[in-house]
């Protein structure tokens, strides 16, 4: 069964609650707004518990299967991962969150370990709407509210994109969020483009900017290749046990 949101007639704008202190690279933007990009205010209470990886570890899947909370806006946010050493620059992550229509939102993080580039798709439903670690944010509005699990359905069932290969050159997660079709996220077909122009810059809370170019692109895969990735027994073990007999 297809799960498509065909929600994609209203333009989008962007939006946010705190005071703007500058604007996005560029000034030319879907719908005639100018996006704002704007610091981080004080994250509230501390995020709940219920969290998922979707295909590695079952555990809540039910919660976000079949939940019909609702949302109309899209929250990518530029994450702080410590500053350089010696440095006014730090490393950047980028996470979505939905920022649901009764309160709260849900983290759509793609993730990695250090030293494996095998994504992992988690899904968190968490108790704010602005992280600790957040530099920057962007809101992309919806044309019509989406159901939680609609856009689940579809991001596993539908589309795969839960079977990702980070890049060797630590950009993954930014180009994880705008390598597909508009239509997927029922955006205005505009905000690939907007994207890519924040996402094209490194962030840091001193302020300090650098250019991010090229954006290194992972890679999403078929099944067979992403299964036997994580599943398949490792060349190494088998020799080793061929070994021991």
């Amino acid at each position: 069964m297809a799960y498509q949101i065909q929600y994609t007639s209203s333009p989008i704008t962007y939006t946010s609650t705190s005071t703007p202190t500058g604007t996005s690279p560029s000034g030319s933007t879907p719908g005639g707004y100018a996006p704002i990009i704007y610091p981080p205010p004080v994250a509230s209470a501390a995020p709940a518990s219920i969290s998922h990886i979707v295909a590695l570890a079952e555990q809540n899947r039910e919660y976000f299967d079949n939940n019909t909370s609702t949302f109309t806006k899209m929250r990518v946010t530029i994450h702080t991962t410590g500053a350089w050493a010696g440095s006014v620059h730090s490393d950047n992550h980028v996470t979505i969150l939905l920022i649901l229509d009764s309160g709260g939102a849900v983290q759509l993080d793609m993730r990695t370990d250090d030293g494996d580039r095998r994504g992992q798709l988690q899904w968190k439903l968490v108790n704010y709407q602005h992280s600790s670690s957040e530099i920057k944010s962007v809101d992309y509005e919806l044309g019509a509210p989406v159901q939680v699990m609609t856009l689940y359905r579809a991001i596993r069932n539908d589309w795969n994109l839960h079977q990702y290969l980070f890049s060797a050159g630590g950009s993954g997660c930014h180009y994880w969020k705008i390598a597909n079709e508009t239509e997927r996220f029922s955006l205005n077909a505009e905000v690939p483009a907007h994207a890519w122009g924040v996402f094209g810059t490194w962030y840091s809370r001193s302020g300090a900017e650098r250019p991010n170019s090229p954006i290194h692109q992972g890679q999403f895969q078929n099944y067979t290749d992403w299964w036997n990735d994580w599943f398949a027994p490792d060349e190494d073990e088998d020799e080793d046990e061929d070994e021991d007999e």
